[in-house]
């Protein structure tokens, strides 16, 4: 019995990931600056912009993680209640993973595409 519980929660968490690989939500764009470490040119700098929206996809993403480690706790101790309120949560956070992912999708399917002006060197 523990076991197909155990397989069945491997299921969820799996399906939710795989929903949520490439998404999220709609909102404001935050900038990010990454600094290469490595190769002679380590003084460029590279400038990318996400969608606030697309953010969110990680926050869900995290929430859901959470949930199913509660829910495998839960599985561990023969804890029904508590098992049967983490596969709540976790219909709730792969609903808001899959959410957040198909708003993310249409705000990148809006941006223009760009084509990198230069190459980096290395």
């Amino acid at each position: 019995m523990t076991f197909l519980l155990g397989l069945a929660l491997a299921g969820i968490v799996v399906s939710a990931q795989n929903s949520g690989s490439s998404t999220a939500s709609s909102g404001a764009t935050s900038t990010a600056t990454a600094t290469p470490t490595t190769g002679p040119s380590s003084s460029q700098v590279a400038v990318v912009e996400v969608p606030a929206a697309c953010l969110s996809v990680a926050d869900d993403a995290k929430a859901l993680v959470d949930v199913a480690a509660t829910a495998v706790t839960a599985a561990r101790n023969l804890d029904a209640t508590a098992l049967s309120a983490a596969v709540r949560q976790l219909d709730e956070a792969q609903k808001a993973v899959t959410s957040s992912a198909d708003a993310c999708r249409a705000i990148q399917a809006t941006l223009p595409s760009t084509t990198p002006t230069s190459s980096p060197t290395t």
